[in-house]
């Protein structure tokens, strides 16, 4: 999730100059930082998506005042009931606790499946609709009665989940979107503003040169570059 003068990116300058060495382009533009926190958001905007993981926080400082150990605390975010048994979150890689108008819940498990294990996120909290349990066991009469025993999200009603925010650690970033937030910087340097890296020409027509401008071929470069990450967007979020 956005932190408030947080000033990190998906691609670390050092990821750009990997990338700029296999494309024979310049590896230290000016204003790089700025240039990938741009890209950064872009990305995010595109995608619906906090890729950046809540970052942690120093909490223990030796007797120089420097970290020891560092922790993670959850920050809350909200959401709203619909009335049904699955409620969409934003990208959590951990998650602390739940309530709903204020109360703490311990029933619901977030989706997909073994998320903290995967190195996935988990994109959605499910409260089971049926959960048929007799004596020591399962029984199948009970699925078939229909007896429910897990209410569903409440519709319009507060949720407030409690947790590390974002779709995976700095490091594990998947290759192709460190690629996509670097090639998106690189489309704003003045070396990609340039006619002949832009793969354009300039002409001249009665001894006058004529140059084309790029600013619309730049533009469809971008969105070419984006849908290369239309299978991490999440609809809901957009």
């Amino acid at each position: 999730m956005p932190v408030p003068g947080d000033k990190r990116t998906i691609a670390s300058e050092d990821d750009y100059a990997e990338w700029a060495s296999g494309r024979g382009v310049n590896d230290s533009p000016a204003g790089l930082a700025s240039l990938l926190f741009d890209a950064t958001r872009d990305v995010q905007r595109f995608c619906g998506r906090d890729f950046l993981p809540t970052p942690a926080l120093p909490f223990v400082l030796d007797e120089a005042g420097h970290p020891t150990t560092t922790v993670t605390p959850g920050v809350p975010l909200m959401f709203h009931g619909d009335g049904g048994f699955t409620l969409a979150v934003r990208d959590i890689m951990r998650i602390d606790s739940l309530t709903c108008a204020g109360s703490a819940l311990t029933d619901p498990r977030g989706e997909p499946l073994n998320f903290t294990y995967d190195g996935r996120p988990c994109t959605q909290i499910v409260r089971d609709p049926y959960y048929p349990f007799v004596g020591e066991g399962y029984s199948s009469d009970a699925m078939g009665a229909g007896v429910v025993y897990t209410m569903p999200w409440p519709e319009r009603t507060p949720v407030v989940v409690t947790g590390r925010w974002g779709y995976c650690e700095v490091a594990d970033f998947p290759h192709e979107i460190i690629h996509v937030t670097c090639e998106l910087a690189w489309l704003e340097t003045p070396e990609a503003r340039g006619f002949t890296a832009m793969g354009l020409t300039r002409t001249k027509a009665a001894n006058v040169e004529v140059g084309f401008d790029g600013g619309a071929q730049r533009k469809q470069r971008k969105a070419d570059v984006l849908a290369g990450l239309d299978a991490y967007r999440r609809m809901e979020f957009l």
